[in-house]
C-alpha cells in the first residue's frame, strides 16, 4: 500500500530512520489524537518545511522551525507524505469507522521499540491484512 499510494519503497523507510527525531513532532492533545487517527494531514506547500495542514474544519499554513539550538531534525517530508496519503484515502473512502479497529489490531501486535529494531514490515503487513478484512483493500 505504501508503494502504491506514495511511490515510496518500504525498505527505504524501514531502516535506521524510523525512530529518528525526524519521524516525530509535538502536537497539542486534540491534534495528536486527530493526527494519529488520520483525521488531519500535512501537504507540501512548495516551500521548504512549509505545509498546508488539512483538517475536516479548515486548512492552515504551518512552517516547521527548530528553536532548540541543538539541531533537532524537522519532520521528514517522506513520512508526512505517507501519512497524508493514508489520511486522504481513508477520508475519501469513508474508512474512518474502521480506523479504530485497525489500530487496536496494530496495538495487539506491538509498537515500535525504542531501540529501533521494530519489525516495521510485519506491522505494516498486519495493517494491510486488517484493511483487507475490512474490505478496504484488494
Amino acid at each position: 500500500m505504501i508503494k502504491n499510494w506514495t511511490g515510496t519503497d518500504i525498505q527505504a523507510i524501514a531502516g535506521d530512520t524510523i525512530n529518528d527525531a525526524s519521524n516525530a513532532m509535538m502536537l497539542c492533545k486534540n491534534l495528536q489524537d486527530d493526527f494519529g487517527n488520520f483525521l488531519c494531514w500535512f501537504e507540501p506547500s512548495g516551500e521548504s518545511n512549509k505545509y498546508y495542514f488539512n483538517t475536516d474544519r479548515n486548512i492552515k499554513i504551518i512552517q516547521f522551525h527548530d528553536n532548540s539550538n541543538i539541531g533537532i531534525p524537522l519532520p521528514n517530508p517522506t513520512y508526512l507524505a505517507i501519512h497524508a496519503a493514508f489520511a486522504k484515502v481513508f477520508d475519501a473512502s469513508g474508512a474512518g469507522m474502521y480506523i479504530d479497529g485497525v489500530f487496536r489490531d496494530v496495538e495487539r501486535i506491538g509498537v515500535l521499540s525504542s531501540d529501533g529494531l521494530s519489525d516495521v514490515i510485519t506491522l505494516l503487513n498486519s495493517f494491510q491484512f486488517s484493511q483487507q478484512a475490512a474490505g478496504l483493500s484488494e
